[in-house]
């Protein structure tokens, strides 16, 4: 509870390590047994990244258009990042991160329903298999009876 790590941001485990991501800021860390800190990796969201001075009220139109980290789900060879559009926004973009390789990519992965294609929005992970939820693309998720898809991620 002391020291130089806001715990208001994103925080997550994966058993053996502790990791945490400003709100804010690019970069993510690992928390190690000692309680220092390092460098992990640097999500560049550019232009489209929070900026201090954006959150004067004034500047209120400028977050529709930025992007928030809304969770970090950490698993074995890989992690999974979830981008929120806009401060409060409905939209959410997951990306995965490969831990092996240091690769970054966007996260689509999609199943056919009844005709109709729904992504999957992850939610947790366990392993190296990855837990989501079926989405229609233009509809909220229905949190009374949620679809459950469990992914194995392989290399």
């Amino acid at each position: 509870r002391t020291g130089d790590i806001p715990f208001f941001n994103n925080i997550a485990t994966d058993g053996k390590s502790v990791f945490y991501k400003e709100e804010m800021g690019q970069t993510l860390y690992a928390i190690k047994d000692d309680f220092s800190v390092d460098s992990l990796c640097s999500l560049d969201f550019g232009k489209y990244a929070f900026k201090s001075e954006d959150f004067e009220f004034s500047k209120s139109e400028i977050w529709k258009e930025r992007y928030r980290l809304q969770n970090i789900l950490p698993a074995e060879d890989f992690m999974v990042f979830i981008l929120q559009k806009g401060l409060i926004g409905e939209e959410f973009e997951p990306y995965i991160w490969n831990r092996n390789d240091n690769t970054f990519c966007r996260f689509e992965y999609k199943v056919s329903l009844k005709g109709e294609n729904l992504l999957v929005l992850p939610y947790a992970v366990s392993g190296n298999k990855l837990i989501g939820v079926l989405a229609a693309s233009e509809e909220e998720i229905e949190s009374d009876n949620p679809v459950l898809v469990v992914l194995e991620v392989n290399e």
